[in-house]
């Protein structure tokens, strides 16, 4: 796999493919390009979703900078008892909340308005995720290696000038705290984290299927896969064994015929055959006029095939549907 470039483009035109390492600069070039400002503030968005596995729990969340809107969600899940006991979301106007084209340095993604104050920022080699969202406390340390880290630079042929710029991190040691207003818990996390950037010129109607999973082989060899079908044409598809990525072809994830039912996620190459079991999920549905999306997103452990090993983890999946 090639070094990830220093920017998005080669004389002017997307370097499109598959790399090795963070983009320090996810600028879209828009002007030079000549998109006009309208498309621009129509159709760019960025945003940083997070997540992480403890045993007693999981969190995750997502600050999204739609252009004329933008959202936030934190959810909270106690794996002890196989409920979803945080699920909050706050849509609010773009200049409440910013997510940066430099997400490598400083404060990458914060949101600041009354009752939901959300910040991720890089502190040297360490990306903290702080703040607290009507009432629930976070503080979460993610310490991401640069070496496992891919990014995934896409056409999207539905727009004039379209280009997604994705940077995915899985197994990402993560420690922390969580605390819920409801019960007044707190939940130590010290387990799995995943970690995914996104900035993109994207098209009317944007819809993905995704898996995003890390786990370990019975030898205890680190495994993780980070798959999407109907999107970024499959280029961001990619395996990590050993902590080492390897990108991977055509992907296919099945949401299960019942409510609860396995998840299937399989490779056209054979690379991946795995399922995943829910524990649990979070749901989403928006509709404020010209900006629907629906979203489900189970979470749970999973067990197959990744590159010819037997293994087994945590992860998630999810089918999205946004018209923007």
């Amino acid at each position: 796999m090639r070094v990830v470039p220093e920017t998005a483009f080669d004389d002017g035109e997307p370097a499109v493919g598959t790399y090795r390492g963070r983009l320090g600069d996810t600028s879209l070039q828009l002007a030079e390009r000549n998109v006009p400002w309208l498309r621009q503030a129509l159709s760019e968005k960025r945003w940083q979703w997070f997540s992480a596995f403890g045993e007693e729990c999981a969190v995750g969340g997502a600050l999204v900078d739609g252009g004329f809107f933008a959202t936030g969600f934190v959810w909270v899940f106690d794996r002890q008892r196989g409920e979803l006991i945080v699920d909050e979301d706050v849509v609010i106007p773009s200049p409440c909340l910013h997510v940066s084209s430099y997400p490598t340095v400083g404060v990458i993604a914060t949101l600041s308005v009354p009752g939901y104050h959300l910040q991720v920022e890089r502190e040297r080699e360490t990306l903290v995720v702080s703040g607290e969202f009507w009432g629930t406390s976070i503080s979460l340390a993610f310490e991401p290696t640069d070496s496992t880290a891919v990014t995934a630079i896409c056409p999207v042929s539905e727009r004039e000038g379209g280009i997604n710029i994705t940077q995915k991190e899985p197994a990402v040691p993560v420690r922390g705290t969580v605390t819920t207003k409801s019960d007044n818990r707190q939940f130590t996390i010290g387990g799995t984290g995943f970690l995914d950037y996104s900035h993109g010129l994207l098209g009317r109607e944007t819809r993905w299927d995704w898996a995003f999973l890390s786990g370990e082989t019975a030898t205890g060899k680190s495994v993780a896969c980070n798959l999407v079908a109907r999107f970024n044409d499959g280029i961001e598809n990619v395996i990590w064994e050993a902590r080492e990525p390897r990108a991977v072809g055509t992907a296919e994830i099945i949401e299960p015929d019942t409510p609860g039912g396995d998840w299937q996620i399989s490779t056209a190459c054979g690379t991946v055959d795995v399922r995943l079991a829910p524990e649990g999920a979070r749901s989403q549905d928006v509709n404020i006029g010209l900006v629907r999306s629906r979203y489900h997103q189970p979470l749970g452990t999973w067990e197959g095939t990744i590159a010819g090993h037997e293994c087994s983890g945590v992860g998630v999946t999810e089918t999205h549907l946004t018209r923007w």
